[in-house]
């Protein structure tokens, strides 16, 4: 058996000489390829096992133009449950086909999510799930697409000039599904605390909630909706002001975790009790008030099986609508 240094990198030159084998022969066997048999694989695999082989996945990158590794772009940090979830789902179902994730976030920059994207790129990503930024450049991604023949998958964020598949949640449903509970437990003058009023899952989110209050003969005041970027801060006080001009005010639906903080900091400065005073209900993000469960795992996954049948040629859905499910906890009261 050929000699090796204990710190030597082992190389398929190495393995192929030993088994009197072609470097091609060693290159398929390591990859799996059906053009090998399983017996060639099996001597292939033993012997790079107990050399200590270790794949150069930049050299392979270079030689074939495919990495086995997935840019993932998010609008934010992945800390919210929603995030967490579609993340855990992307991870597993790569891993399972032999795929790696080099995740970043956009924080909802148009310019950013540009500068990630061509710094993917450079790394030899195979392709991208992306959350859009709400002002994304969908030309700029349409032209990958397109003319380089790069692969993309949108979640979370529907952009309708993006020219890729998009596989999100029914916010819409999940609205309605929200405000039909707290309407069925007797409120009536409900507060809708939403996201930036021009991205679309907003627009989904209160043309659910209008929905409902028509199926209740209930009229639609535009007084109790405010619209708030998603932090904490800003939610707070759009609540406050939201209160405010809606004294009679029950209930209030919000669109994720950071507005459901800030109605609970907007209420302990003001001396209110959240349980007692008002009903919150929020989106998708909150594991200690009533919630719409977005399904973040499966769109996770969904995702990933979408991307990797672009990969195969394959026709695709060109969107993918997950329905939320309403998780009822302790948050809202009957006021009947």
């Amino acid at each position: 058996m050929v000699k090796l240094h204990p710190l030597k990198k082992i190389n398929i030159n190495e393995i192929a000489k030993e088994l009197g084998l072609a470097k091609s022969t060693v290159s398929k066997a390591l990859n799996d390829r059906d053009d090998v048999s399983e017996k060639t694989k099996l001597r292939v695999k033993q012997l790079a096992d107990n050399l200590g082989y270790a794949p150069n996945h930049f050299a392979q990158a270079l030689n074939f133009r495919k990495s086995k590794l997935i840019g993932v772009i998010l609008q934010s940090e992945p800390q919210i449950e929603n995030f967490i979830m579609i993340s855990r789902g992307i991870m597993e179902e790569l891993q399972q086909h032999g795929y790696m994730t080099v995740f970043a976030s956009s924080e909802k920059s148009r310019d950013k999510e540009k500068d990630i994207i061509s710094d993917f790129i450079g790394r030899f990503v195979d392709g991208f799930i992306i959350a859009p930024a709400f002002d994304t450049d969908a030309e700029f991604i349409n032209g990958l697409i397109k003319e380089r023949e790069y692969k993309f998958v949108t979640i979370d964020s529907y952009v309708k000039e993006i020219k890729a598949p998009f596989i999100g949640t029914d916010f819409e449903k999940g609205s309605f599904l929200a405000t039909k509970y707290l309407l069925e437990n007797g409120h009536r003058e409900i507060g809708h605390l939403g996201g930036p009023p021009e991205a679309t899952g907003t627009i989904e989110r209160i043309n659910g909630y209008k929905k409902a209050l028509n199926e209740f003969g209930i009229k639609f005041r535009s007084s109790l909706i405010v619209h708030a970027a998603y932090n904490e801060k800003e939610a707070k006080e759009k609540f406050k002001i939201l209160l405010k001009n809606n004294p009679g005010m029950t209930a209030v639906h919000c669109a994720g975790l950071p507005m459901t903080n800030g109605v609970f900091s907007g209420l302990e400065e003001l001396g209110m009790d959240a349980l007692k005073d008002i009903s919150i209900i929020d989106y998708g993000s909150s594991s200690f008030v009533t919630s719409l469960d977005q399904k973040g795992k499966e769109i996770g996954k969904t995702a990933v099986s979408i991307l990797l049948d672009l990969f195969d040629g394959h026709q695709v859905p060109f969107k993918t609508i997950i329905a939320p499910e309403l998780i009822v906890r302790s948050s809202v009261q009957n006021i009947k």
